[in-house]
C-alpha cells in the first residue's frame, strides 16, 4: 500500500515534500500552485503501466494529459528532471493464495521477502538534460530501509 509520495520538478512543483496518505486527504493551496498536478500523479503512474512507452512515463494518455516530458517538467530547474518518490508497506500477504495451494518455497520466499519491508522507498528520477524530449530515466532507488539499489 503507498503511505506517501513525493514530486519535484513537475509542472509549477518544484518540491511537495512527503504527502502522507490516509482514507481522507485533503490538498489546500493556491491557483496554480500544483494541487491538480498532485491528483494526476497516480493516474499517470498507471497509465504508464497499462500501456507500453518510449520512456518511463507515458505522459499523454487514457487518464492525463502533460504533453511531452518538455512540456511537464518544472521551466525553473529542467536539468534536473522530474522526480516521482513513493513510500511503501508491503504486507506479506500480498498476492498470497490459497494456503492449500501455496508450496513450502512459496511460503519461505514470502514470509522472509515481505517480514521487513514496512518503510521502501522508491524514487524514479526522469530527464537527462534540457534537450531531451522523452524524459528517459535518469535513476530509479530501491531503499528497503537498511539496503539501497539504484539503477
Amino acid at each position: 500500500m503507498i503511505t506517501s509520495f513525493r514530486v519535484r520538478n513537475l509542472r509549477s512543483i518544484r518540491d511537495s515534500s512527503d504527502i502522507e496518505l490516509a482514507k481522507i486527504t485533503v490538498l489546500v493551496g493556491k491557483n496554480s500552485a500544483g494541487k491538480s498536478t498532485l491528483l494526476r500523479v497516480l493516474p499517470l503512474i498507471r497509465q504508464s503501466s497499462e500501456r507500453p512507452t518510449k520512456g518511463p512515463l507515458l505522459w499523454y494518455g487514457q487518464f492525463v494529459d502533460f504533453g511531452t516530458f518538455k512540456n511537464a517538467v518544472n521551466v525553473h530547474n529542467p536539468k534536473d528532471g522530474v522526480t516521482i518518490e513513493f513510500q511503501l508497506s508491503i504486507d506479506g500477504n500480498i498476492g498470497k493464495k490459497n494456503t492449500d495451494e501455496l508450496d513450502y518455497f512459496d511460503i519461505i520466499e514470502s514470509t522472509s521477502f515481505y517480514s521487513d519491508l514496512n518503510d521502501v522507498r522508491i524514487r524514479l528520477t526522469i530527464g537527462q538534460n534540457e534537450a531531451d524530449e522523452s524524459g528517459k530515466a535518469r535513476s530509479i532507488t530501491l531503499n528497503t530501509g537498511s539496503d539501497d539499489l539504484t539503477v
